[in-house]
């Protein structure tokens, strides 16, 4: 596996299941470790194995920094 990882960016209205999934493929489609992104004050990083409700679980919580 790829120890590289991207940071992108979403527009604004996206959902963060939509930006959770996204993130996912992308890595996959890529061969990056992770996708990294900001999402209202919380940073992800996801990779091509992420648990999507996981990370919608932990940020619900108050979780800052999500690495799924």
């Amino acid at each position: 596996m790829s120890k590289m990882s991207i940071k992108v960016s979403f527009t604004v209205g996206v959902s963060l299941r939509e930006a959770l999934a996204e993130a996912k493929e992308k890595a996959e489609k890529l061969g990056v470790a992770f996708i990294e992104f900001s999402f209202n004050g919380a940073f992800f990083a996801v990779s091509l194995r992420a648990d999507i409700e996981r990370g919608i679980e932990e940020f619900e919580k108050g979780m800052k920094a999500i690495v799924i």
